[in-house]
């Protein structure tokens, strides 16, 4: 599988969420920037590939909705030609602090070891940094 592909997958589910509008999934409501900055922690950390989230403690509605995302992944990666085996990392970090304001950093690897991260602005998903290749 490309890199580049593994790497369109997590902005496109990154940028979803971002949005708070859940159209893949049908659930809204959620402002998952909002709760990041509200938590002691100032992050909300998914991590796709283990099942965790770190960081921030999730709203039930959130909580709900990052269980929809989990599932919606599958498709969206077939989509895509691709499968979650492809991954050997893939988590999204949701944050509003300086100096990007509300952002989020999608981390991935490949299962021959390449990994890469990229910062996304929240609104609009636009590249705001790369973090590796």
């Amino acid at each position: 599988m490309r890199f580049g592909t593994l790497r369109s997958i997590a902005h496109n589910l990154g940028d979803s969420i971002s949005t708070g509008l859940g159209l893949p999934i049908g659930r809204y409501g959620y402002d998952i920037f909002e709760e990041a900055k509200n938590s002691s922690e100032g992050f909300l950390e998914i991590d796709f590939i283990a099942g965790a989230i770190c960081g921030a403690m999730p709203s039930p509605v959130l909580s709900d909705a990052l269980l929809q995302y989990t599932r919606w992944l599958h498709e969206l990666a077939a989509k895509h030609g691709a499968t979650l085996d492809d991954f050997s990392r893939l988590t999204l970090r949701f944050a509003d602090s300086k100096p990007y304001g509300r952002h989020f950093v999608a981390t991935i690897a490949n299962q021959r070891g390449r990994s890469a991260g990229t910062v996304y602005d929240g609104a609009g998903g636009l590249t705001l940094a790369k973090l590796g290749p």
